[in-house]
C-alpha cells in the first residue's frame, strides 16, 4: 500500500467515525480506483502512480463540472465541484506556467528539440519527471508557444 492509499484509509476510518457520508463516499471510491490500478502489480503502486490516478479522478470531475454546467444543473456541479475539492486535498499543487515554461526550456535544450515536430519527445520526457505536478493542457500550451 503506497502513502496515498494509506492516507486514504486513515481518513477513512476517520470520516466513518464523524459521520461524513459525502467524504467517506468518495475515499471509498479513490481506494478502489488505487486498488483496481494495482491489479497485477506484485510490488503495488508507486507514490507517482497514485498520483496519477487521482489526477485522473481530478480530471473526471473537471470534465464532469463543465457538462453539467452547461446542461443547466448546477446541483450537480456543485457536488463535483465538492469532490473536486476533496480530491485536491491529496494531490501536490500544480506548477504554474511560468514554472512549467521554466522546465520545458531546460528539457528542450537538453534533448536538442528545435522543431515542433519533436513534441512526442519532448511529452515523453516530461511526462517521466512532471506528470504528477502539471496539467497536460498547460504543457502543451507553453511548448506550442515554445516551438512555434
Amino acid at each position: 500500500m503506497g502513502p496515498l492509499q494509506t492516507r486514504l484509509v486513515s481518513d477513512m476510518k476517520d470520516a466513518m467515525r464523524s459521520g461524513m457520508k459525502d467524504r467517506l463516499t468518495l475515499i471509498r471510491l479513490l481506494i478502489n480506483d488505487l486498488k483496481n490500478g494495482a491489479e497485477g502489480k506484485d510490488d503495488g503502486l508507486s507514490e507517482e502512480q497514485e498520483i496519477a490516478i487521482l489526477r485522473g479522478a481530478e480530471k473526471q470531475r473537471r470534465e464532469s463540472i463543465e457538462q453539467a454546467e452547461e446542461a443547466g444543473r448546477a446541483d450537480i456541479a456543485d457536488n463535483e465541484r465538492a469532490e473536486l475539492a476533496m480530491i485536491e486535498e491529496y494531490l501536490p499543487n500544480l506548477m504554474g506556467e511560468a514554472e512549467i515554461e521554466e522546465k520545458a526550456a531546460a528539457i528542450i535544450a537538453e534533448l536538442g528539440i528545435t522543431e515542433a515536430k519533436q513534441k512526442g519527445l519532448f511529452m515523453r520526457e516530461w511526462m517521466s519527471r512532471y506528470r504528477a505536478n502539471s496539467d497536460g493542457k498547460t504543457v502543451q500550451k507553453v511548448l506550442s508557444r515554445l516551438l512555434g
